[in-house]
């Protein structure tokens, strides 16, 4: 069963979210200040926006809170806080640490598995599943054949790999 495209549009600011929603976006992805890739990119919204952009977005549009930058040692009482706080609003984080992996599974927080960690093999994509990864998303390293071998070798996890260069994501696939 193929499953259809998601189409997922970064927003750093308002103006951007808005025209997401308006574009007919099916999910949108968004950092707060310094945890995200995008960091340095001068806009990003604060933990006060986080009820303004789940209203925006109602039930249509899924939120994604990318915390998929590197964790150190120092950050992690605020990333955790982070999770907290933006849990309520948000659908899942987009994440790359696996110390963010271990504080969102303590606190029962939908997890998506960023480019950024690499990952590139049916085995890594298996055990960020039994981690409670519900979507992986591989290493852009990886060629398409690659991305089709590895989904052929993990069709039977209930979750998603997709490759930045895919347009949709495998089917639905259950890990034994």
């Amino acid at each position: 069963m193929r499953v259809p495209p998601e189409i997922l549009a970064p927003a750093g600011d308002f103006t951007c979210l808005q025209a997401a929603i308006d574009a007919g976006a099916d999910a949108v992805y968004f950092g707060l200040g310094t945890f995200n890739m995008r960091a340095r990119s001068g806009v990003n919204f604060k933990v006060e926006d986080l009820p303004e952009i789940a209203r925006r977005c109602g039930e249509r549009v899924r939120r994604y809170l990318t915390l998929n930058a590197i964790m150190f040692e120092g950050e992690l009482e605020t990333v955790e806080k982070t999770i907290i706080a933006a849990k309520p609003y948000v659908d899942a984080f987009i994440v790359s640490d696996w110390g963010v992996i271990s504080l969102c599974k303590k606190h029962g927080a939908r997890f998506h598995v960023s480019t950024q960690m690499s990952t590139s093999n049916s085995a890594a994509v298996r055990f960020l599943a039994e981690q409670g990864a519900e979507r992986v998303v591989l290493a852009r390293e990886c060629t398409l054949a690659e991305v089709s071998a590895i989904g052929e070798k993990v069709r039977r996890w209930d979750g998603e790999i997709t490759h930045p260069l895919t347009t949709s994501p495998s089917h639905p696939i259950e890990i034994e």
